[in-house]
């Protein structure tokens, strides 16, 4: 019985990796989006790169 319980309890990998990418990606796009950058003709905000 405690190996169910275990088996609930464990988290993907995988999983955990993508939520990691997720959260650093959003926080870095609400920090980044204050600031304009220029390539070429097109004005962006870093937040809208990332």
């Amino acid at each position: 019985m405690s190996e169910k319980k275990n088996s609930k309890t464990m988290v993907s990998v995988l999983f955990m990796e993508f939520s990691i990418i997720f959260t650093v990606c959003l926080i870095a796009s609400n920090i980044l989006e204050t600031k304009q950058m220029v390539f070429g003709p097109l004005h962006l905000t870093g937040g809208l790169l990332i």
